[in-house]
């Protein structure tokens, strides 16, 4: 940044900006991110270039003194030009790089500023064309269940995709520095693996089937397909995870991270089992379901949950927009982040039914907002028979519906984090997700404790209370 000039110019283009932006970009998102595991950072606005500036003591911001610096040092970059050195290494190098946008929406969202957020990841949406399709799910290919179809881990490991936005990337060669979760999560003995309360509630929640083109639920059954594929004869086949275990252990293994990686042709010592090097060359940092879930985070705490629900259920097009039963013309009120009636967004699905099925949306389903709509009964003269009848009308009280509308948000919350939990498994946002929906809340740390604590079957209760205290949940 010190060094970079941004005077030098081409035909009057400073052709230097977009370069200094993302410079900019990735100060910013790798700051956040310090900031989100220690709670506090320094400051640092100068090259640290000695010791004595290294021992310098520099003025010490918490998140929210962070995330408003970050956002004001990005702002004047909205809408430089992306970068696109062509491919490099065997990567498309537009995948190396942070939109700003996102960036921001992310820090506008940590603040509760729910509309800055929406506007900026609709934003990105918008400029990229980001759309949600079916092509990147996952069904059952009938319904007994005896084949199945799967894209969703392709799009996820595919850096040429649509789906990637930005992913750190790692060198080719074998005795380079690599990220070390294929033996951390793929060894004979783990020491990463996932949750038995995911992976449990993972197989429990409830999947619509039907069969593609089809406008009716055909069946019923149990699984998220994004997590496996539980075959009824009890065999399983790996999405993001699998009951398999390796060697001799027999658990749980992130099949994920496995996924991933590359062979080294090398022997690996440090994990013998797998009878070579399997290393990580990129691991996906943003991903376009990750953008839309975002955005229904924000427009939802906005105050329009039947809109936010949409991307999870339905997908947000011009149809969706115009059902009245899905998102009632009170939450049609024109802001831009809103608008998916392009053509471009014609092919949008919901999100859950990435794993959860094509009629996850359709009649039939319970995959609703429950009816939170508070009534009044009221006494009227029957015009014809002159006698009082009753009936049931909506209440007018503001405090009732206030309390109806904190009802629906709460519950769509719920969704919204569950299908993130589903859709980004072991990508690395669970924790602060988390940190973030309890401040939305007004329940720092307790919500966030709670959902922690509910990993551990031993001493449940005693993780809880030390995760009350807020400087736990920080590195120091």
């Amino acid at each position: 940044i010190a060094k970079m000039d941004t005077n030098i110019v081409f035909y009057e283009d400073k052709v230097m900006i977009p370069e200094y932006a993302q410079i900019k970009v990735i100060r910013a998102w790798t700051y956040w991110q310090l900031g989100l595991a220690t709670g506090q950072v320094s400051w640092i606005e100068e090259p640290v270039l000695s010791l004595e500036s290294a021992l310098k003591n520099y003025p010490q911001k918490n998140l929210e003194d962070l995330a408003q610096l970050l956002i004001d040092d990005l702002t004047p970059y909205v809408g430089a030009r992306a970068l696109d050195y062509g491919t490099i290494d065997n990567f498309d190098s537009r995948k190396m790089f942070f939109p700003v946008d996102m960036v921001l929406g992310d820090l506008y969202l940590f603040l509760g500023r729910y509309a800055d957020a929406a506007t900026a990841y609709y934003r990105l949406i918008d400029k990229r064309k980001l759309t949600l399709t079916s092509s990147y799910g996952n069904y059952w290919n009938n319904t007994a269940r005896t084949s199945a179809s799967g894209g969703w881990m392709s799009a996820y490991v595919n850096v040429g995709s649509n789906e990637l936005l930005s992913s750190l990337v790692y060198s080719s060669r074998p005795d380079s520095y690599h990220p070390q979760l294929v033996r951390w999560s793929y060894n004979e003995v783990p020491s990463i693996v996932p949750t038995v309360s995911f992976t449990d509630w993972m197989s429990r929640v409830t999947h619509y089937y039907a069969a593609e083109n089809t406008t009716r639920i055909q069946g019923f059954f149990t699984g998220d397909l994004r997590g496996q594929f539980e075959f009824p004869n009890g065999t399983t086949s790996s999405v993001s995870y699998s009951t398999n275990g390796l060697g001799d252990y027999k658990g749980v293994l992130i099949d994920k991270f496995y996924s991933l990686s590359v062979s080294g042709g090398v022997e690996d010592p440090e994990n013998e089992i797998l009878g070579g090097l399997r290393y990580v060359r990129n691991l996906p940092v943003y991903r376009a379901s990750q953008v839309y879930l975002r955005l229904a985070e924000a427009i939802n705490r906005y105050g329009r949950p039947a809109t936010a629900f949409a991307i999870l259920a339905y997908g947000l097009n011009k149809t969706t927009l115009a059902n009245a039963s899905r998102i009632p013309v009170g939450e049609r009120t024109g802001e831009m982040f809103l608008d998916f009636t392009s053509d471009t967004y014609d092919n949008n699905v919901g999100t859950a039914t990435r794993g959860r099925g094509r009629a996850i949306g359709y009649t039939g389903s319970d995959y609703l907002i429950p009816d939170y709509t508070p009534y009044d009964i009221v006494t009227e003269t029957d015009e014809e028979t002159g006698e009082e009848v009753e009936r049931k009308v909506v209440s007018t009280d503001p405090v009732r519906l206030a309390a109806a509308k904190a009802d629906s948000i709460e519950y769509v919350e719920n969704c919204i984090i569950d299908e993130m939990a589903a859709e980004t498994a072991f990508e690395g946002s669970r924790f602060f997700d988390l940190m973030r929906i309890a401040r939305h809340r007004g329940q720092w740390p307790a919500y966030a404790a709670e959902k922690v604590a509910a990993r551990f079957e031993d001493g449940k209760g005693d993780l809880q209370v030390r995760l009350m205290d807020e400087d736990a949940w920080f590195l120091k």
